[in-house]
Parts: structure tokens; C-alpha cells; sequence
């Protein structure tokens, strides 16, 4: 069943007030609308130190490429996460959070310290986190599965399940993966589907 519980957040939207209170943080999560990312970054900065890990748990790709801009590729961790939450007014949330998984990882494929201990923290409060040796592969599988449905559905405005009824339909989404594919090659990502038809 659900349980109510009450939890007090130390919270700001400047981080000029974290770097005043105890300056730079261990690590951020950048977890914005992919257009504010640049912005929040820029925002945070602040609270940037020698010591701070970067993670970007944003849907999409590319993220990675202007946090590294912003603060330097060696601080970059990716990841991706399937929770979410459910705002029911000003600070009252249900929590969505039971069994969806979150996966990081080093953006060379490395098995880090660094990220053994932020999937260790997470796991510790209760957000089910593994560690990936592949994230970029993970960020690009979930994109193949945007790539065959997303404009697809909009431009046809049908939904997912009738789309591939329609022949042109389906053979227009297995070019569009297949196209998705080959731009992944080009990057050399590894992905976990060799046939278009597979996402």
C-alpha cells in the first residue's frame, strides 16, 4: 500500500545559496528540459569545485557534450533513469520509484570508483542503480525506440500499437532506425540490436 511520509528538503533555486553555505558539492545531477541545459549548468557553476562529478540522468543525447563544455569531460558521468514522480500540488509528490531502474556510467566505459560509489548512494535511498559499462549504448537504444515511434505517432496521430498496421508506416520506422543505427556506427556506440526491426 502507499505510505504518506514527510521529508524536509534543504532546497533553493540559486546555487549561489549551496556555495555559501558549504561550497562545492561531491556531485550534481543535471536532470532538465534538454533546452535548460545549458542555462542549469551555467547556474551551477557555483558549486563546481576541483572534487565534483557531473551526471546527466536527461533522456536524449548530447547532453554529455555541453556539460563537458561547460565543465570539462573528465567530470562528466552519464546516465538514465526510469523514475519518476507525480506532482500533486506545492510540495506534495508521489513517489515512482519501486522497480524503475537507473543506470550510469563512465562516457569511456570504465568501471570508476566514482560511479560504483554515486550507483552505492542511490542504491542506499532506495533508487534501484547499476552501474553500465555501455551507458552511451543505453542512451542510444532507448533513442532507437524514440526514433521508429515518436514523429511517427505525431505526424500520424496514431497510437504506437496501430502504427505498424499500416505497411508505408512500418517500413518508413524500420528506415528511420536503420539510418539511427548507422549514425551510431559512425560514433562507434555500441548497441545492444544489430536488425532495425529489433528496438
Amino acid at each position: 500500500g502507499m505510505v504518506e511520509r514527510t521529508v524536509t528538503v534543504r532546497a533553493t533555486t540559486d546555487c549561489r545559496d549551496i556555495a555559501a553555505a558549504g561550497g562545492p558539492v561531491d556531485l550534481l545531477i543535471v536532470l532538465v528540459k534538454s533546452f535548460h541545459t545549458e542555462s542549469a549548468i551555467a547556474s551551477a557553476l557555483p558549486i563546481v569545485g576541483p572534487r565534483t562529478t557531473v551526471l546527466s540522468l536527461q533522456n536524449g543525447l548530447g547532453h554529455e557534450d555541453v556539460l563537458a563544455a561547460a565543465v570539462g569531460r573528465q567530470r562528466v558521468v552519464a546516465g538514465k533513469t526510469y523514475a519518476g514522480g507525480v506532482l500533486l500540488g506545492p510540495g506534495r509528490i508521489v513517489v515512482g520509484t519501486r522497480s524503475k531502474e537507473t543506470i550510469i556510467g563512465e562516457l569511456d566505459g570504465s568501471e570508476s570508483e566514482r560511479v560504483r560509489d554515486i550507483a552505492a548512494a542511490f542504491n542506499a535511498a532506495g533508487l534501484l542503480t547499476t552501474v553500465s559499462t555501455n551507458v552511451l549504448g543505453a542512451l542510444w537504444d532507448k533513442l532507437l525506440v524514440n526514433v521508429a515511434t515518436g514523429a511517427l505517432s505525431a505526424t500520424t496521430r496514431l497510437p504506437y500499437g496501430e502504427l505498424y498496421a499500416v505497411p508505408e508506416i512500418a517500413s518508413t520506422a524500420i528506415a528511420a532506425v536503420a539510418e539511427a543505427m548507422a549514425v551510431a556506427r559512425a560514433h562507434e556506440v555500441r548497441l545492444s540490436v544489430s536488425d532495425p526491426r529489433e528496438p
